[in-house]
């Protein structure tokens, strides 16, 4: 991985950038999802909408790359959206992202939850590379998937 890598809290300014990397990294997997469906390919980048309290701004070398967003929930930390700009792909920064929400789910004693587009394989794989399996399908286009720790690592 990068050593320049960080993380920095979302401010107001990084609207823009997120809803532009969404539709850049989210694009094919969507069409693919609803290829004939507009109502449905508007309505998921609708519930995609940019949340500054929860997200944080990926920058390698100084420059946004990405971005993940979390909710944390009762019983578990929800990761409502992780994505990474083309050129950050494939250079353990995503698996850097979620080792970190998977560490820190650890500390306050939580499992790790998801939603994934069925047709995004990349994602799925590295989701089950990390340890996540899939709990339930929310419907026909979309799987939930969990991190549990191991109850004596707890």
């Amino acid at each position: 991985m990068p050593k320049t890598i960080r993380k920095r809290p979302a401010i107001d300014a990084d609207e823009t950038f997120v809803s532009n990397l969404i539709h850049l990294t989210m694009q094919s997997f969507v069409f693919e999802e609803w290829p004939d469906d507009s109502v449905a390919c508007e309505d998921y980048w609708l519930a995609k909408h940019f949340d500054r309290d929860k997200t944080q701004i990926v920058e390698l070398e100084g420059r946004p790359v990405g971005a993940i967003t979390t909710t944390v929930k009762a019983t578990s930390i929800y990761i409502d959206q992780v994505h990474l700009l083309p050129l950050a792909q494939g250079k353990g920064i995503g698996k850097w992202l979620i080792t970190d929400v998977i560490t820190l789910a650890k500390e306050m004693k939580l499992s790790v939850s998801l939603t994934v587009l069925n047709s995004n394989i990349p994602a799925q794989e590295l989701y089950k590379r990390l340890g996540f399996i899939e709990v339930h399908s929310n419907d026909s286009h979309r799987k939930h998937m969990e991190f549990h720790h191991q109850a004596d690592s707890m």
